[in-house]
């Protein structure tokens, strides 16, 4: 029996579940395409790896004593000296080896611009076990001069084989002969990349500070050889400083350098998906409690007939099933077309990805399909057990419409939670206890369940002072919009709800982003007195005699190389600031409060922060490991007052350029700072340094504006990628407040029939449906607003420590938001309001 009622109460009420079931279908089709695009990524990105490495048995490179090279700064390792390959190559079971070189070059257009998202350069090799480039056109280089390029970049270009063109190099712009046009591996390119083949005599050139040495020397063994015996056999005949891995390692450990990454914007991204489900469950409850209210009648016949409260709630219980299992199953067919489009859009806006099919893991179907029915299930559970304590009496009666509980216990509930919530920001402001940050999120989470909880208490009083203009404005039809949002405050305040998620996260990040853009612009003012700055593109390293090239440039009062590094110093890796120190002292004002910026090759500077957390004191001999293992015995000989800044601009540790450089890549830098002479031209002299800088085309030069605009333009990207990926939970809760519009003209059909009777125009029918979806939009765009900004300023001061120290509410934007909110108010009623004002009017009249 039960059964055939779900059955029945599934088609008399498809529409209005068919509505709620969008916002389960949008969340659930989130987390399924999230989970499916981490894995084609992944999986893709392996494929990469293996197909390159498929050659390699064993992989001789540089024995990093810790951390990672930045995999954009290509070629820029400790080199494996060339006299090694001839050792490799007389070990028992090597068949062949190739010494590697790479190194930064970018490929010019027409106009002189750099293409690609990353460029490389590399040595030719005609070797397939050693290389996935196919020539598909011309030769391979063999002389100066001569370069290859990948088909994707030709096309670019427009260049075809015996074409002249420009190749940006570490030496400058030179005009290369193109001699072959190749493909890279069954994709033709990798990602965006760019990639330039020399021939290997010219690549040692051009590419490396140390010609004659490797980047890494590739190894293929002999049939019958494992890789594992190769290894411990190479191994035992390499100096010091260089290790001996197997061919699977190495593309094991390739491909868990990009893991992270995937898996971090998989956590971003599933976080988004589980908001948008979770303002999914507010309109699940909604509807099944109107639902359960609409059904009076039938639950009490049910109860009258036999039917006992378990049956009840089964029943209930069991078209929720339903439909949460098919609105699962729809939003994973819907997670499948979103994974493609997630796809497409990382290749139109970053490194294209091959066209691989698309990975669906197990984990993507089971885990959203779980998530969808339990969301769906424990938002029906409370208005079913609400259904089962319907009595059988109520069946006899004339109007059976449910009656107003009373709120005594929400708003107890609700104090508790919020007075909780408040003690738990309070704390973490205060700093008790530790762990501030976990505090204040608990606090602001539970503040938020507690506003929930009390909302439907604050109703009344809030929905009329919203609505109070529109009575004001509109007469009779703006009263009766503010009547109905106040009729029922639990249904309000739950639409509300919905809206009020995704607002609340909107300001809190708005806050949050505008005090860390505004703490940046005064922390440069007052922290950074270079005048210019020169970067690589993608924070790539460059060579140091840009630094030189600039250095005597007319206007240009100092020009220093700064070199971003990392030193285990005391057991532990620190990032430090190689450069000279007395001239980092001045770019950043620095007050050496100990010792002096006059160092010795022994000597470091630290900031007064990291030598008291570290023990350390002026002479505090400290033992520090570089990258290359070499370990020496450095001394504190000057501490700093330490400066936060938001950005981290400010260096916590500076060693000299000569005491690093020896165990670096030769002269590379990732950065010259430049301070002008008094009184020089400012416009003169940066069209100075781009006269200079016109050899190295892809190095990017910016003044202190355009270096404060560079960080506010990082701030409000990752502003806007949230509010984006927030838009998903608006939608929702727009799609909430159109079923609940909907169910409640189905409720009142019977009440606008009698105004139509007494008068009112259609067009006033719709215009009280918009006002009333406009107070209950502005009721949770508020709401969620206050809580947003409170929960920011109490994030921010918590954060004042790592520079977000100036608190900025931006008032202009969040007015606005509230304006969408009432926007989405708007357009949620057009389709409910335009059935309320289609209805027959005595059709209506007759409804019970």
């Amino acid at each position: 029996m039960i059964g055939k009622l779900i059955r029945r109460g599934l088609a008399a009420h498809k529409l209005r579940l068919g509505l709620t079931m969008l916002g389960i279908i949008l969340g659930v089709a989130f987390v399924a395409g999230t989970l499916m695009f981490a894995a084609t990524v992944q999986q893709t990105i392996n494929g990469v790896f293996a197909a390159s490495g498929a050659g390699t048995d064993v992989v001789v490179r540089p024995q990093k004593a810790f951390g990672d090279q930045l995999s954009n700064n290509v070629g820029l390792g400790q080199p494996v000296a060339g006299s090694v390959l001839d050792t490799v190559k007389g070990v028992d079971g090597v068949d062949k080896v190739h010494g590697t070189v790479q190194g930064f070059a970018a490929i010019l257009d027409r106009d002189g611009k750099a293409i690609g998202s990353s460029q490389v350069g590399n040595d030719w090799t005609d070797d397939g076990d050693f290389t996935q480039m196919r020539l598909s056109e011309g030769r391979a280089p063999a002389a100066a001069g001569e370069v290859a390029i990948d088909a994707a970049s030709a096309k670019k270009v427009n260049a075809k084989v015996g074409d002249q063109i420009k190749v940006a190099t570490k030496d400058g712009v030179q005009t290369y002969t193109l001699t072959g046009i190749f493909r890279f591996g069954q994709s033709g390119t990798v990602g965006g990349t760019t990639i330039t083949a020399f021939d290997p005599a010219t690549a040692g050139k051009v590419l490396t500070d140390r010609p004659g040495t490797y980047g890494e020397i590739h190894v293929h063994a002999k049939a019958g050889v494992t890789q594992t015996r190769l290894r411990d056999a190479i191994a035992t005949r390499l100096p010091a400083g260089l290790e001996a891995i197997t061919g699977q390692q190495a593309i094991d450990d390739d491909a868990a350098s990009v893991k992270d990454v995937i898996t971090l914007l998989q956590t971003f991204l599933l976080a988004f998906a589980l908001i948008a489900v979770l303002v999914s469950s507010f309109i699940i409850f909604n509807t099944f409690s109107m639902l359960v209210t609409q059904r009076i009648r039938e639950m009490a016949l049910l109860r009258a007939v036999g039917a006992n409260r378990g049956q009840v709630i089964r029943l209930i219980l069991g078209e929720a099933t339903v439909f949460g299992v098919l609105g699962s199953v729809l939003g994973v067919g819907g997670g499948v077309l979103l994974a493609i489009g997630l796809r497409d859009l990382l290749g139109a806006i970053g490194p294209q990805l091959p066209a691989n099919g698309l990975v669906i893991p197990a984990t993507a179907l089971w885990v959203p399909l779980v998530i969808g029915v339990a969301v769906t299930l424990l938002a029906a559970y409370v208005p079913a057990r609400r259904a089962s304590r319907i009595p059988p009496v109520a069946a006899l009666r004339e109007e059976a419409g449910g009656t107003e509980r009373p709120l005594r216990v929400r708003i107890i509930i609700g104090s508790v939670l919020l007075a909780a919530g408040l003690a738990l920001v309070i704390a973490g402001e205060l700093r008790l206890g530790g762990a501030p940050l976990a505090k204040l999120a608990g606090g602001v989470i539970l503040g938020f369940a507690g506003v929930v909880v009390l909302s439907p208490a604050i109703t009344r009083p809030l929905a009329g002072a919203l609505g109070w203009p529109l009575a004001t404005v509109f007469g009779t039809v703006g009263r009766l919009s503010r009547e109905n949002a106040r009729r029922n405050p639990r249904r309000t305040a739950a639409t509300a709800s919905a809206l009020m998620i995704g607002l609340t996260l909107v300001g809190a990040v708005t806050v949050l982003g505008s005090s860390a853009a505004a703490s940046v612009d005064r922390q440069l003012d007052s922290a950074v007195h270079t005048d210019f700055q020169i970067t690589g593109p993608n924070a790539t390293s460059f060579s140091g005699s840009v630094r030189d090239a600039v250095a005597g440039v007319p206007g240009v009062h100092t020009a220093v190389g700064v070199r971003n590094g990392q030193i285990k110093l005391g057991g532990t890796v620190r990032p430090v600031v190689a450069a000279d120190p007395a001239a980092v002292v001045a770019l950043y004002g620095l007050t050496v409060g100990q010792g002096s910026s006059g160092l010795r090759d022994d000597e470091f500077l630290a900031d007064a922060t990291t030598a008291r957390d570290a023990g350390w004191a002026l002479g505090s001999p400290v033992t520090a490991q570089f990258q290359d293992g070499t370990t020496v015995t450095l001394r504190v000989g000057g501490i700093y007052t330490d400066v936060k800044t938001v950005v981290d601009a400010v260096p916590h540790l500076v060693v000299s350029r000569s005491a690093y450089a020896p165990h670096d890549a030769g002269d590379v830098i990732d950065q010259v700072a430049v301070i002008t002479d008094p009184g020089a031209d400012p416009a003169a002299t940066r069209a100075a340094i781009e006269a200079k800088l016109a050899q190295w085309p892809t190095l990017q030069l910016f003044d202190k504006q355009a270096v404060k605009d560079s960080f506010r333009s990082t701030i409000d990207l990752v502003l806007s990628l949230v509010l984006v990926l927030l838009v998903l939970s608006v939608v929702i809760a727009a799609i909430g407040i159109v079923n609940t519009l909907a169910l409640a003209v189905i409720e009142r059909t019977r009440e606008i029939g009698l105004l139509r009777a007494v008068g009112m125009q259609r067009r006033q029918v719709r215009r009280m449906i918009r006002y009333e979806a406009v107070v209950i939009a502005v009721y949770g765009s508020i709401l969620g607003l206050l809580i947003g900004v409170g929960a920011g300023c109490a994030v921010q001061s918590a954060l004042r420590s790592t520079g977000i120290d100036h608190l900025e509410i931006p008032v202009g934007r969040l007015l606005a938001y509230v304006l969408v909110g009432a926007v989405i108010g708007v357009l949620a009623a057009f389709w409910p309001a335009r059935r309320a004002a289609r209805l027959n009017v005595l059709r209506a009249i007759a409804t019970q």
